[in-house]
C-alpha cells in the first residue's frame, strides 16, 4: 500500500471556510491589540517620547540619574553597573531582558552624545544616529544586534549574590475579571477569548469536476 493511502486527510483539499473564519478572527484581534499597544506607548509624554519604540529602554536606563553624565563608563557605573538587568518589550520580540553593559556597547556612535546635559538633546541626538544607521533593523533598532556578553556573565552569577529576580518577576495582570473577580494575565485572557474557536475540517478528494468561481 502506498504510504500516502494511510493519510487520506492529506490527499484532498480542506474546506477553507472554518480556517478562514478562525484566522480572520485572530488577525483582527492582533490588529486591535497593536492599536491598543500604540495607544499605551504614546500615552507618556517626556523627553524620550520622540524615540517611539526605543523610548522605554532609555527610560529604564536613565531613570533616577542626575545630569550631567560625562562618559559611557560614568553612565554604566551610576546606572547600576554592566551586569544590571533591564527588561523592556517590543512588538516584534515581546519582553526581552538585557544587560546594561551590552546595551551601552551596542548603541551606534554612543560616545558622540556625551557629555549628556539635557535629556531632550540626548533624544534628538539618538534619533539622528538612528536615521543615519545603515544597519537599522526596524522597530527594535540596535537591540537585535546586542551581543549579550554581560548578560551571559550575569546568568553565570546566578549561584552568587547577584539579584536576578527581574528574570522571574510576575507580569502585570489585566483588570479584574467581571465574571469571577480574579485578575488574569494577558495571555490567559486571550486564551480564554479564543477557547471556543474550533477548527475541524476534513479533506475531500478532488473529483475532477470543473468549478468556476464567479
Amino acid at each position: 500500500m502506498d504510504p500516502k493511502e494511510k493519510r487520506p486527510q492529506r490527499q484532498g483539499l480542506a474546506n477553507p471556510g472554518p480556517l478562514r473564519d478562525a484566522l480572520e478572527a485572530i488577525d483582527t484581534a492582533i490588529v486591535e491589540m497593536s492599536g491598543l499597544r500604540n495607544e499605551a506607548a504614546q500615552s507618556i509624554e517626556d523627553a524620550f517620547t520622540p524615540l517611539r519604540s526605543s523610548a522605554q529602554l532609555f527610560r529604564e536606563i536613565f531613570w533616577g540619574i542626575e545630569l550631567p553624565i560625562h562618559s559611557p563608563d560614568e553612565l554604566v557605573k551610576r546606572a547600576g553597573g554592566p551586569l544590571r538587568l533591564i527588561t523592556t518589550s517590543y512588538r516584534e520580540t515581546g519582553p526581552v531582558i538585557l544587560a546594561l553593559g551590552d546595551v551601552v556597547e551596542a548603541i551606534p556612535h554612543f560616545k558622540g552624545v556625551f557629555p549628556i546635559t539635557n535629556f531632550q538633546k540626548l533624544a534628538d541626538d539618538l534619533e539622528k544616529i538612528r536615521e543615519d544607521d545603515d544597519a537599522d533593523t526596524g522597530t527594535a533598532w540596535f537591540v537585535t544586534r546586542v551581543k549579550n556578553k554581560f548578560l551571559r556573565e550575569a546568568l553565570r552569577g546566578r549561584e552568587r549574590s547577584l539579584d536576578l529576580s527581574v528574570l522571574s518577576r510576575p507580569r502585570t495582570p489585566l483588570s479584574s475579571c467581571t465574571q469571577c473577580g480574579a485578575r488574569h494575565s494577558p495571555a490567559a485572557v486571550i486564551a480564554s477569548a479564543f477557547a471556543d474557536l474550533r477548527i475541524t475540517v476534513g479533506a475531500e478528494r478532488w473529483t475532477g469536476k470543473q468549478v468556476e468561481h464567479k
